[in-house]
């Protein structure tokens, strides 16, 4: 049961860390897109 509830946090980690580094990696695109 417990190593369960592991699995399933260290998944939502990923996910997580998956979305953080997609936001960031569109925040840098938008940012040197920015004219001027």
């Amino acid at each position: 049961m417990l190593a369960k509830k592991r699995l399933k946090v260290r998944l939502k980690a990923k996910v997580w860390i998956s979305k953080a580094a997609n936001f960031r990696s569109s925040a840098w695109k938008v940012s040197n897109k920015r004219p001027g």
